[in-house]
């Protein structure tokens, strides 16, 4: 087959069963994708999950870092701050003025705390408080104008914890207060500080108390060191008292709210009953789920008779990741992005190539079913201009391959019947098909009676392309049609016929043979002719009889049978046997008449002769 044929036949299944083949290969397709498209978004979401929670850890652990370092400066300034309290106490000229009260030595002690409050900025006040609880000596900075200055005020500190808890320590111990809202005369002082008082008790040479010496720190100072460290993590951070209380909330308006509301007050450890105690119970770790994390550590204050625990705590969410979380992400929905697109043109692509591969498959299944098919079969244009044939319509036709193509089917004779023409196409038109008997002509001239079976190809645009035709030669069948007809006139012949097979039962008979023998046909079916013997003829007669059918295939003769109601006449029968291509006898055929008349008129005759010839010699 050349090429121009191969394309006519891939042209024709494209045409044919493309809708059928893209409907299966498209349910291939889909079943793939209901595999392969949740698998994908499975894999993304665990993509996303993973990188959200590497996010997440990665955060924790950088605030678990920075924490870290914010208890180690916390500690620092903490001693820092308990050395200057230590060296303020056991300074020679406040103890001059323990020991004399002279003006001179409390100017010294003044000025030197004055200049070490400026210095340091850490200061809020300094006080010497006699044993009575009353303020002797008082330094106060303030931080707005950097300045430090004595105060005449005096207050009477005796029912404050740190004034009571320092009078039972010992020389060089110190008391620590937990953070609070600076207050004078019971109230808060404006603007609000907050301050950590350190204490400590003053002794005489005597060893005797001679008062209590106090440092308010400035708290804030310890928050702002922390709040510098923590600065720009993830989340939001808050530092937390013992009662679970904002020092720092994560918002301003939460800030000391425990000290300053009259309503109700936010407090940690109620909006958060889980977490908070899990921060009192581990003081140092993490706590929540993969959408938000509790990461905290817990800086302890330690005084010589009391420890007051701080929280610091950040809370960090999904939502509060940084930007390189952000662009984690982007550079996520890019890569799936681009493989959905890879993965949706591949599965395009294999799709594609499957339907070619189907589609070559269904054209060399037609390829094989034309070209080695029995029948005729051949392909035209639309305009019925031959283009592919199959080797049985060359030997159909008697022409070869490269003499029809290209041929007009009118050259084939059954075209040029211009109402056959137009029954075809209207039938085609209206049906797709059409089926019917036509005579076509062979190369050397003959006819051939053909049954043909045409059908349109169309296009996309559904416009005929093509025309698929096949042929069956029928014209034995027509001869042997026409020789059935003419043994079927034989058949109603005035001799009685009987078929019998090769075992000699009988299996049709004929009217005449009923209107001889008395017998219905439904009578002798299955029968042996013997039921017809009278008996007459010995059993020579009838081996003589079947030796002449077995060596010359027939005999014929007189017999005397008998008829249905017993009474016996002759008849004149011919036996014929029918062979196969084998020689196998199939059936035996017997003619045969009633010679009843004949017989009289015979012996009527031989009578009148008898009696003619009598007179004569007379």
């Amino acid at each position: 087959m050349n090429e121009q044929q191969d394309n006519v036949i891939k042209e024709i299944i494209s045409a044919n069963e493309m809708h059928s083949l893209k409907k299966k290969m498209l349910t291939r397709l889909g079943k793939i994708i209901a595999l392969l498209v949740p698998a994908f978004f499975l894999l993304a979401w665990f993509s996303f999950e993973y990188v959200e929670i590497s996010a997440m850890n990665k955060a924790v652990k950088e605030v678990q870092r920075r924490h870290k370092t914010v208890s180690s400066l916390e500690k620092s300034n903490l001693q820092f701050l308990k050395n200057i309290i230590i060296q303020l106490s056991t300074d020679s000229e406040l103890q001059r003025y323990v020991m004399d009260r002279n003006e001179l030595s409390k100017g010294f002690v003044l000025d030197n705390w004055v200049r070490v409050s400026e210095q340091t900025k850490w200061i809020y006040q300094i006080r010497f408080i006699a044993n009575s609880g009353l303020e002797l000596l008082r330094v106060e900075y303030d931080k707005e104008k950097d300045f430090s200055s004595h105060s005449d005020t005096v207050q009477n500190n005796k029912n404050d914890v740190y004034f009571i808890e320092a009078q039972n320590l010992k020389f060089n111990q110190v008391y620590i207060s937990p953070i609070d809202l600076n207050r004078e005369y019971g109230e808060l002082s404006y603007p609000l500080t907050p301050v950590i008082r350190f204490s400590t008790p003053v002794f005489h040479p005597s060893e005797q108390i001679a008062g209590v010496f106090v440092v308010n720190f400035l708290a804030d100072k310890l928050i702002d060191s922390a709040n510098n460290i923590l600065a720009n993590l993830s989340g939001n951070g808050v530092i937390l008292d013992s009662n679970g209380d904002y020092i720092q909330g994560f918002d301003n308006s939460t800030n000391w709210s425990h000290k300053l509301s009259t309503s109700t007050v936010d407090n940690f450890k109620q909006t958060n009953p889980k977490v908070w105690k899990k921060i009192v119970e581990d003081k140092t770790g993490v706590v929540g789920n993969n959408d938000e994390k509790f990461v905290f550590h817990t800086l302890e204050i330690n005084g010589n008779t009391t420890v007051n625990p701080y929280y610091f705590v950040q809370r960090v969410k999904q939502a509060d990741l940084s930007p390189e979380y952000a662009a984690q992400k982007t550079k996520l929905y890019l890569l799936f992005s681009s493989l959905l697109l890879l993965l949706t043109i591949s599965l395009w692509g294999l799709y594609k190539r499957r339907l070619v591969q189907e589609v070559e498959h269904h054209s060399l299944a037609l390829i094989s079913a034309l070209f080695y098919c029995e029948e005729a079969i051949f392909i035209t244009d639309s305009k019925w201009r031959i283009s592919v044939v199959n080797k049985s319509f060359c030997k159909t036709t008697g022409y070869e391959t490269n003499e029809v193509l290209g041929m007009l089917c009118s050259d084939l004779y059954f075209m040029e019947n211009t109402d056959l023409h137009a029954a075809i196409q209207s039938s085609i038109k209206h049906t797709g098909q059409w089926i019917g008997e036509v005579i076509s002509l062979r190369k050397d001239g003959t006819k051939v009676i053909n049954i043909m079976f045409a059908s349109a190809v169309t296009n996309k645009q559904g416009e005929v392309s093509h025309y698929v035709l096949q042929m069956i030669d029928i014209s034995e069948r027509k001869q042997m049609e026409n020789e059935l007809k003419v043994a079927a006139a034989a058949f109603n012949t005035r001799s009685a016929i009987s078929i019998t097979d090769g075992d000699g039962n009988i299996i049709k008979v004929n009217k005449a043979f009923t209107e001889i023998t008395g017998y219905e046909e439904s009578e002798v079916l299955g029968k042996n002719p013997r039921i017809l013997s009278s008996g007459v003829h010995d059993k020579k007669f009838y081996q003589q009889l079947w030796q002449s059918i077995i060596e010359t295939g027939t005999w014929q003769g007189e017999i005397i049978n008998k008829h249905k109601d017993g009474k016996h006449f002759p008849e004149w029968i011919s036996i014929s046997a029918i062979e196969d291509d084998t020689g196998a006898v199939k059936f035996y055929v017997a003619t045969f008449e009633d010679i009843t008349e004949r017989k009289l008129l015979e012996a009527q005759v031989e009578k009148f002769s008898t009696a003619q010839d009598t007179h004569l010699s007379d």
